[in-house]
């Protein structure tokens, strides 16, 4: 099973489970850890998502955020940041998948592959990496290129052992000629 239908699974049975973020936020901790624990590192989201809410409820007065839709993708990425445990790859996500926001998030798979086509000339992966990366793509296909590189990093350009000879990008990147001869 991958990575991301587990994280599907686990969001689904979080929300069945605790049908309100107040739920969430109030739980035993291992009632929630329990309910994470199928995406890996349980306690540790439980925590980190218990201290986001309180966050969040202390700032806006209550558990909801819709106020972000209002405000600019730097208001938005700015404040997603200054949460407990959120940097920019996962505010990028938030922004991404639920604001529907024209942003490119950057993972490992994206950076591994950005690298290796030469996209990416920072040999560390940043913060102002990260921007320029996004500044270089054009508008509109943030999003899809995001959700295809992640998949293809999965399968195929993977860290370890890549698929360099099932690689549609090979002829592009110096590790498919290297691997392949």
């Amino acid at each position: 099973m991958t990575q991301q239908i587990k994280y599907v699974r686990t969001y689904k049975s979080l929300r069945t489970e605790f049908p309100d973020w107040e739920g969430v936020r109030d739980a035993p901790a291992d009632h929630l850890e329990e309910t994470l624990g199928d995406a890996g590192l349980a306690a540790t989201k439980s925590r980190h998502i218990v201290a986001i809410l309180n966050e969040i409820g202390q700032r806006e007065g209550r558990l909801d955020l819709s106020r972000l839709r209002t405000m600019s993708d730097d208001e938005v990425e700015k404040y997603l940041i200054s949460l407990p445990g959120v940097a920019t790859k996962t505010a990028r996500c938030v922004m991404l998948y639920t604001l529907d926001r024209d942003v490119f998030p950057v993972d490992a798979h994206v950076w591994r592959i950005c690298q290796r086509l030469g996209i990416a000339s920072d040999a560390t992966w940043t913060d102002s990496a990260t921007k320029r990366l996004q500044a270089a793509i054009p508008e509109g296909l943030r999003g899809s290129l995001h959700v295809t590189m992640v998949a293809h990093g999965r399968s195929v350009c993977r860290a370890r052992k890549p698929e360099c000879g099932e690689c549609v990008l090979r002829d592009l990147c110096s590790c498919g000629s290297r691997n392949l001869g």
